[in-house]
């Protein structure tokens, strides 16, 4: 009697575990929920993803029949998944809740997208924001380039001589220049004096030949008009 309610308490110990080995069901376990977080956070993703699109005025129907087949892709590795671990679990029965879990899964996340699929739909989108900026930036002309003449001899000369390194230069050559400006300073003085000279001689003589001409008188002793009228005249035209 003691020893048929021992056996009867084991199986009841393990019935909690479906009648399998601990680390046997601890695995299936971890397995289910690492699916479940994963088609938790597509939901959510495609979910946000979509509100996005809606906003922005965008079909979402066109873009959920583009990946269709991506869809069936993934729709037959989750049941091979769903499979694989039906059979780590070793019992039908156990299998059989398993399986069940995984169709409501399958059920309520029925239609979800892969994270590639939402990448695919975030560079699509991408693209056509970039597309549609490209086409209202206003078209900038570019300005045409003004003719350019190839430079003339003289031109490379002197941009030949200007690219030459200057020698330093010597005391003596220094003083050779300094009395050469010295030597052109003096006789651009002289030149200046000289035709300050003939200016002034030149107005002398205009102005003797002026006297003179006023001073003339008729065989009467009255002085003539004619000479004073001119000069009054050549005034007025000053």
């Amino acid at each position: 009697m003691a020893q048929d309610k021992k056996h009867q308490h084991a199986r009841q110990g393990n019935s909690f575990y479906g009648g399998r080995p601990r680390h046997t069901q601890n695995r299936h376990k971890a397995k289910l929920d690492e699916i479940k977080k994963s088609l938790t956070h597509r939901s959510n993703v495609k979910r946000n993803y979509f509100k996005m699109l809606k906003k922005e005025g965008l079909s979402i129907p066109e873009l959920e029949s583009k990946f269709s087949d991506e869809k069936e892709k993934t729709k037959k590795t989750e049941k091979k998944v769903e499979e694989e671990s039906g059979d780590e679990s070793g019992d039908e029965s156990d299998g059989s809740d398993g399986s069940g879990s995984d169709e409501e899964q399958g059920g309520f996340f029925e239609g979800e997208t892969s994270d590639a699929e939402v990448d695919d739909l975030e560079e699509d989108e991408e693209e056509e924001k970039e597309d549609n900026e490209e086409e209202e930036k206003p078209t900038k002309r570019r300005k045409p380039l003004p003719d350019q003449q190839p430079p003339t001899k003289e031109q490379l000369r002197e941009i030949h001589e200007s690219q030459k390194p200057r020698k330093p230069i010597t005391f003596k050559e220094r003083a050779a220049l300094a009395k050469e400006r010295k030597e052109k300073a003096r006789e651009e003085r002289e030149a200046q004096i000289q035709k300050n000279r003939e200016d002034r001689e030149r107005k002398l003589k205009k102005r003797a030949k002026l006297t003179k001409q006023m001073t003339k008188t008729t065989r009467t002793g009255q002085p003539l008009m004619t000479p004073r009228i001119n000069r009054i005249l050549d005034q007025l035209k000053q």
